[in-house]
């Protein structure tokens, strides 16, 4: 009896969890990405309506990242150091940017309208992240329920599997008789 209410209390408290960590973890990958994204395009946006040098602000950027992110960074900026062209360079760098702003943006160098662009690309890229994330309130509430729900359980197995025999062994040395609501209890996690 006791190592099948084990079982299923595990099964039930870890599945739930199994299936939030595989819906959340993706996203929030997503999430880091978008967010670099949208600071990168504000970057360039405030560097061009202030008219500062991008190669410096790229570089600069770079010093608060790490990684091929970093490393990519600096290649902008590298690529902006020797002339290439904001559009060009970002699109050797393609993973920096979404191929639709990168498009964006070459359009803009040849319109001369970058500083427009790039503003209306990063308010854009902003509301399409907040957009895409909104999470609703049942969102929310089944969320809730799902963590509140498993760590009742976990707590319960660990309760049933360690605790309650302990307890077991040493009220069977009182010899007394013990109230029913502790008998029920003793017997469901035995």
């Amino acid at each position: 009896g006791f190592l099948v209410i084990t079982v299923v209390l595990v099964t039930f408290s870890f599945w739930p969890l199994l299936v939030l960590l595989i819906a959340v973890v993706p996203s929030v990958f997503w999430m880091r990405k978008r967010n670099r994204e949208a600071q990168l395009l504000w970057l360039l946006s405030l560097s061009v309506s202030h008219q500062r040098n991008l190669s410096e602000a790229v570089e600069e950027h770079a010093q608060f990242w790490w990684g091929s992110y970093a490393s990519a960074l600096r290649n902008l900026a590298h690529d902006l150091q020797e002339g290439i062209s904001l559009g060009r360079a970002l699109a050797r760098r393609s993973r920096l940017l979404p191929r639709w702003i990168q498009s964006s943006i070459v359009v803009a160098e040849e319109c001369n309208c970058l500083d427009e662009v790039l503003r209306e690309c990063a308010q854009n890229h902003v509301g399409w992240i907040r957009d895409r994330y909104r999470i609703s309130g049942l969102s929310n509430l089944i969320l809730y329920l799902t963590l509140y729900c498993s760590a009742a359980m976990m707590i319960i197995t660990f309760l049933c599997y360690f605790i309650i025999p302990k307890f077991k062994a040493i009220f069977n040395g009182f010899d007394t008789e013990l109230p029913q609501v502790t008998e029920t209890l003793i017997e469901v996690a035995d």
